[in-house]
């Protein structure tokens, strides 16, 4: 087999960051990742830490966020609704600042549940269904490009982030570190 064809069928570093992900989470063990992208504004801010916890997908809700893994990006978004198949619950997702939904999840692709968010210095519960301020401006933030990108500029100035040149506004979380992860808890 040529080099070539050995690189290619090597699973690449994000795909192990993400497998080992899943498999911290499946053992029942927490995972910390940092918020990159701005398609959970105004629930989830750039640069914010979320804290995950497995979660078993028969027990999520409309309302609550999780975290899920879809051809070999990571994604954090809240469920709308939830579509029992015989497969298993789905969850229809849709970032809460995406004006279009995800295509329903998996069981498999769900890996667990938000659980907190590191919102400066203060750890936060989150709860299953935003406030009404928040989801005022999430549709604010779906139908006018230009409110989002204010906010965003508005949350950047009071918190600067080291920008990346592939990072786009809808990622919604960054892969997670070897460091991240090695402060996950059981």
């Amino acid at each position: 087999m040529p080099v070539a064809g050995i690189r290619d069928s090597l699973p690449t570093y994000q795909q192990q960051k993400l497998a080992l992900a899943a498999d911290l989470l499946r053992t029942g063990s927490t995972l910390q990742l940092k918020v990159r992208g701005a398609s959970m504004m105004p629930a989830l801010r750039p640069g914010e830490i979320v804290t995950i916890a497995p979660v078993d997908c028969r027990q999520l809700r409309s309302g609550d966020i999780v975290f899920l893994v879809r051809n070999s990006k990571a994604l954090v978004h809240r469920i709308q609704t939830r579509v029992e198949t015989p497969e298993g619950p789905r969850g229809c997702t849709r970032g809460d600042a995406v004006s279009t939904p995800d295509a329903p999840a998996r069981p498999n692709e769900i890996l667990g549940k938000v659980v907190s968010v590191l919102r400066g210095h203060q750890h936060l519960t989150l709860p299953s269904h935003s406030d009404l301020l928040n989801q005022v401006l999430a549709w604010v933030f779906r139908h006018s490009d230009f409110s989002l990108r204010l906010a965003l500029r508005l949350h950047s100035s009071q918190h600067p982030q080291p920008s990346s040149p592939n990072a786009s506004p809808a990622d919604a979380v960054e892969e997670p570190t070897v460091p991240t992860l090695l402060r996950s808890e059981s």
